[in-house]
């Protein structure tokens, strides 16, 4: 290493550290901040507002997590770091998902991190720079709830009490402008859908329909509140709208795969059976590959899932009411199908929904009408047996 070399190192070091190098470096450092802030409040980078409320953010109403006030007061940089590369670490039962790391996590999609180390640092700078409050609470929450930390309910104003087993209508969570649309026929856009499928239903046209073989819509209330139920051959769980695909095949439709025809059909049932006790069970011949179907489902709902590593039963047993954002989590008892969700704005089945539930937890997602989307339905609908069938009906 020459003189001049090391004459020049000196003179950058001294550089760096006055006036002029000690602004640049609270330049970068706020710029580091600022990228972290985006980071936090961006729903397609950290989304910290689906769980977290705080004070910075006077628009985040969530509280699916604790508040972020006051978290840069109640851990210090590596604390907070900790948290956000894997709080496994800190709380092995937390809900806070995994930022940082892919292990041990279950079909994550896509297989990358959600966050880069930089993108990490910026966080947890951004978190010590906006979260700060005059007052640390004397007791402390963590940055998130453990697992089986319920939430308290948030209701509609107007909303079905709950049965003799404590279970609530998920119509019972929704805003009260969203329920009177849903209530009112001439207001919800089901009503275009149930009007299609009364008309598919009882259409005229040579050979068989669906009026022919099987009398009126009204004659099917009980055969819609059974299923899913096993095929005849015994190898695979059909639902409502699988069944429709198939009748409509024998008629001579050219696939039974379900498409708007099986939807609308399916609402016009659905319309037709409101109040129908879910009934589901298992047949007396095959029971026990019903269980085993049963068992899957089961499984499939407490297992943790996707880069955020959360379980169905996390949001719908742990912390029904509490607020993501605009929705309010409920119970996630199957009654209100189809469905108009407004974030689709289309229709769709519990198939849909399902899916759209791995991919809120990124999450790699099986392919439609896939035998463990099957299997959790027919879980979900021996859970909810003896509510009554309320759909077709609208969501957020």
């Amino acid at each position: 290493m020459t003189r001049a070399f090391l004459r020049a190192f000196r003179s950058g070091v001294r550089a760096w550290a006055g006036p002029l190098g000690l602004a640049l470096w609270a330049g970068l450092a706020q710029a580091n901040a600022d990228l972290g802030w985006r980071i936090i409040t961006e729903r397609s980078l950290g989304n910290c507002g689906a769980c977290h409320a705080w004070q910075a953010a006077p628009a985040s109403t969530s509280t699916f997590a604790p508040s972020l006030d006051g978290v840069a007061q109640r851990y210090n940089a590596a604390q907070l770091r900790q948290w956000v590369v894997d709080p496994r670490h800190l709380r092995p039962d937390t809900l806070m998902p995994v930022f940082g790391s892919l292990s041990g996590l279950r079909q994550p999609a896509p297989a990358q991190a959600v966050l880069s180390t930089e993108q990490i640092d910026a966080v947890v700078l951004a978190l010590q720079q906006r979260t700060v409050i005059a007052q640390t609470p004397s007791a402390p929450p963590a940055f998130s709830p453990s697992a089986s930390t319920s939430a308290p309910l948030t209701l509609a104003p107007k909303n079905p009490t709950p049965d003799t087993q404590g279970r609530i209508s998920g119509l019972a969570f929704l805003s009260p402008s969203l329920r009177q649309m849903n209530d009112d026929d001439m207001a919800n856009p089901m009503s275009l859908w149930v009007e299609r499928g009364l008309a598919a239903w009882g259409q005229s046209k040579p050979g068989p329909t669906c009026q022919s073989c099987h009398g009126p819509v009204a004659d099917m209330r009980k055969a819609v509140a059974q299923h899913p139920k096993l095929s005849p051959d015994g190898r695979s769980l059909r639902n409502l709208e699988d069944q429709i695909g198939v009748c409509r095949q024998r008629q001579g439709a050219s696939s039974a795969q379900p498409d708007d025809t099986v939807l609308a059909l399916s609402a016009a049932l659905h319309h037709a059976a409101r109040g129908e006790p879910i009934a589901v069970q298992a047949p007396v011949a095959r029971q026990s590959v019903w269980q085993a179907q049963w068992q899957a489902g089961a499984d499939q709902y407490q297992s943790r899932q996707g880069r955020m590593n959360l379980s169905c039963a996390h949001c719908h047993d742990d912390r029904v009411g509490a607020q993501m954002r605009g929705d309010t989590i409920s119970p996630g008892h199957p009654t209100g199908f189809p469905i108009y969700r407004l974030s689709w704005q289309q229709a769709g089945g519990m198939d849909r929904r399902l899916r759209a539930c791995y991919s809120g937890v990124q999450s790699a997602m099986p392919e439609p009408g896939s035998a463990i989307l099957r299997s959790l339905e027919l879980y979900l609908k021996v859970r909810a047996n003896g509510m009554p069938l309320e759909g077709p009906s609208v969501r957020r």
